[in-house]
Parts: C-alpha cells; structure tokens; sequence
C-alpha cells in the first residue's frame, strides 16, 4: 500500500490529501444514504401528503436528473481541461456543498408538491455537479495502487455512521445532523476561500505546480510529478 511509504517518508501533504479524500467522499456517501435516501422518502409522504408511489416516481426523476447533469457535468470539465485542474475542482465543490447546505437547511419546512419538485431539481443539480467533481479528485490525492483501499475505507465510513448518526430517521433530524456537519466548513470558507485552499494544498504537495520542463502552472493546475506523466519521485503511480 502506497500510503504507508508516504508515512515512513513522512509525506504530510500527500497523507492528507488522502484524507481530505476519504472525509469528502465518505460525507457525501453518507449524505445521500440517509438524507437523500431516506429523509425525502419521510418529507414527502409525512410533510408533503402524497404516496409512496409518487415519492418514487420524484426520486425517479431525481436519478435521472442527477445522471443528466452530471454527463453533461463531466463533458465540460473534460473539454475545458478542469478535471486536470484543482483549483477549479475546490471552486466547483464549494459552490456544490453550499447548494446542499441550503437545501438541507431549508428541507423540513416543504410542505407542498411544487416546492418538493422544485428541492428534486436543485438537488439533482447539486449531486449531478459533485459527482464528478468530487470523483475527478482521485488523480490530484490517492495513488493508483492504494485507490481499492480507499474506496473500502469511504464505504465502511458511510454506512457506520449512517447506522450511528441519527438516531431517528426523519427529516428533521438527517437536516440537523448534516447542517452541523457542512456549518463549519461554510463558515471557514466565508474567510478563507476554496481558490486559497486548493493553491496551499497544490504548493505544498510533493507534485509542484509546475510542468516537467520547469513553467509554472500558475492556474492552479497540478502537473505531473515527473517528466513521466502519472509518476512520483518515489515510483508511485497516481493516473
């Protein structure tokens, strides 16, 4: 496993790079296990009023929805060059976590069909968006050998807590527990922007930000580590 060399040579951005990783990825796991899952399924037959058989129809619609915008999503971030781009990556995740945060925040008070709709489409442009953002970050933190771990580690991380964290499985508790969680991030983003984190983490990380003849990638973008593309100083494979 990659990440235990990076211990022993006390890489500290790499390492938590691999953590920034597992956190967002597990978060958004578990958000969509529980509030998206099971919290729109308790709004709209217990708030809302209708059936079980139109609450799936709408999270029919939502898939669907989701899968839309996030091919198309993904079609842009490729033909723009931003999945090789972090800066841009941070800029898209902060604009996807805020939309959720609203979204969450404001779920319990729906109480009619349209209003249910109209969270259905602001919330399949949310998943849809960071979808690929969040999964595009795969090339800038965990190299390719330790990737199946890292997937193990997020999956056992969401569905722990999602069977911890609530304890009742309503709307409004899935709202007050996701809202706590996203809150600091928000505010810590309102002084300190997502452009500034991702430069640091860019800068700092054993990948310098500039290309294998020497420029400066001064866009953000994270370059190859060596002139081979997808290598690291120490043999480690990342795309």
């Amino acid at each position: 496993m990659a990440l235990f060399a990076f211990l022993r040579r006390r890489e500290w951005p790499t390492v938590l790079g691999y953590a920034l990783f597992v956190t967002l990825l597990a978060a958004g796991y578990y958000y969509n296990v529980t509030f998206v899952q099971l919290g729109l399924l308790d709004l709209g037959t217990r708030l809302v009023g209708m059936s079980e058989a139109q609450v799936s129809a709408w999270m029919a619609a939502l898939a669907l929805l989701t899968l839309a915008v996030a091919v198309l999503t993904g079609m842009t971030m490729d033909r723009r060059g931003w999945s090789k781009n972090l800066l841009v990556k941070f800029r898209l995740l902060f604009g996807v976590v805020a939309l959720q945060f609203l979204l969450t925040l404001v779920a319990p008070a729906v109480r009619t069909v349209p209003a249910f709709g109209a969270w259905i489409l602001l919330g399949s442009v949310a998943l849809g968006v960071g979808i690929p953002v969040t999964f595009g970050m795969t090339i800038d933190f965990v190299a390719v050998a330790d990737r199946g771990y890292v997937a193990a580690a997020i999956t056992a991380l969401a569905y722990f807590a999602a069977n911890v964290y609530p304890l009742e499985w309503r709307v409004e508790a899935f709202s007050a527990v996701m809202v706590a969680a996203m809150l600091p991030g928000q505010l810590r983003s309102a002084w300190w922007p997502p452009g500034a984190s991702a430069r640091r983490i860019a800068s700092s990380r054993d990948s310098p930000t500039s290309t294998s003849d020497g420029r400066s990638a001064s866009d953000g973008s994270v370059a190859p580590r060596e002139s081979r593309p997808g290598v690291s100083r120490s043999g480690d494979r990342w795309y």
